[in-house]
């Protein structure tokens, strides 16, 4: 900027006044299975635990069901205790008891060796900038699904509350069907909103617990807690038709896509990479059977 040009006087973002000033207190996780996640506290006593019940679920092997309590004052004072862990819950490396310890801005709460949250009080701007550094550490920022690394972290956990609940757990993977030649023919523009028709598809069709994933290029996967093979097949067949119906606008007639799908589920023994790695051989089945289609077994 030449020396002699005004200076661009720059209009600050407008908060209201209990925005500025009231700042409430969270856990931000430093350790475990979602980095970056915030955790707001309200007033009231918030449980933390491996079990799906508790306030604050960690799915880790080595968290308790119930491993330590918060407890949150009117006035934003934060208290934690142990509630009597296997591995023992930490307050900046010093091991509690179930007498409840204040915590102050910085304080880092620790669940066994595995998992570590940091405590810190945030205004309005500053938990809305932690949120979206999170979510751009796990979201495709193309499609809003969730990216390769979170379904790792959830696959691991999904998969290891399925062993010890004895629940069912099933995997799709999912490829567009001659992707490129959409690109060619139509342009990126036009790829892209295939891509995001399918997210929307997968979102629309799976519900809140499944986790929708893009993994690749024009690659999908979704997981489906809860879901045995019968029931992840015809979940794969409604996906199948609902991207196969859906119209792209382009400057001339309307494109359409369609998917192949391969379905696995968890069987004895199985380790993640397994469950993961029939669904992809599974998908590649369907593709050299002639694409648009769905292959379980």
């Amino acid at each position: 900027m030449p020396d002699d040009q005004d200076t661009l006087i720059q209009r600050r973002p407008k908060l209201t006044s209990s925005q500025s000033a009231r700042r409430q207190p969270a856990l931000v996780m430093l350790l475990g299975p979602q980095v970056g996640r915030v955790y707001r506290l309200k007033p009231g006593r918030h449980s933390i635990g491996r079990s799906y019940s508790r306030d604050i679920t960690v799915d880790e092997d080595g968290v308790s069901r119930t491993h330590a309590i918060l407890n949150v004052d009117d006035e934003g004072g934060v208290s934690v205790s142990d509630a009597g862990s296997t591995n023992g819950t930490t307050l900046n490396r010093e091991l509690l008891t179930r007498f409840p310890r204040q915590l102050k801005d910085g304080d880092r709460v620790s669940l066994g060796g595995s998992v570590t949250f940091k405590f810190v009080w945030l205004d309005a701007l500053e938990e809305k900038i932690t949120v979206e550094l999170y979510d751009s550490a796990v979201r495709d920022p193309l499609t809003g699904a969730w990216n390769r690394r979170y379904l790792d972290v959830q696959l691991h956990a999904e998969l290891s509350a399925a062993r010890r609940r004895g629940l069912e757990l099933s995997m799709l993977a999912l490829d567009l069907d001659h992707f490129k030649q959409v690109n060619d023919q139509h342009g990126h523009a036009v790829g892209d909103q295939a891509l995001r028709a399918v997210s929307e598809a997968l979102i629309s069709a799976c519900g809140e617990a499944a986790t929708v994933a893009r993994v690749g290029g024009e690659e999908f996967a979704v997981l489906l807690p809860g879901h045995d093979l019968a029931q992840a097949t015809e979940l794969a067949e409604r996906i199948r038709a609902a991207v196969a119906a859906v119209q792209i606008p382009t400057e001339r007639e309307a494109a359409q896509v369609t998917v192949s799908l391969g379905v696995a589920s968890l069987a004895p023994e199985m380790s993640a990479q397994g469950l993961y790695t029939l669904a992809d051989a599974r998908l590649y089945q369907a593709k050299a059977e002639g694409r648009d289609r769905v292959v379980s077994s």
